[in-house]
């Protein structure tokens, strides 16, 4: 199984955007699953929409949990403090 990465607040002044942001997410991976039988699966960490969240949490899914992509950050902030750890760990970055 290959591991994906997201981040998106889900908790704090954005979490709502956060949820919609991993049900889709999740959407989106299980279409690709079923229709391009593969074995990818998610996992989510919160950024909590500041930017040592997004680092922290970009920390956890990559060099933690072995997360082969991260999507997400949805706020500059975070984002921008995950894209310095994912350059560090050579883990791909996309971001909305």
């Amino acid at each position: 199984v290959r591991q994906i990465g997201v981040l998106c607040p889900l908790s704090g002044r954005y979490a709502e955007l956060g949820e919609a942001f991993a049900e889709a997410a999740r959407l989106a991976v299980a279409h690709a699953n079923a229709e391009l039988d593969r074995n990818f699966s998610l996992v989510i960490e919160d950024t909590g929409g500041d930017p040592v969240g997004g680092a922290l949490a970009a920390r956890r899914l990559c060099a933690g949990r072995g997360s082969i992509a991260l999507f997400g950050g949805l706020l500059s902030d975070p984002t921008a403090a995950a894209a310095v750890v994912a350059g560090q760990l050579a883990v791909p970055l996309g971001s909305p």
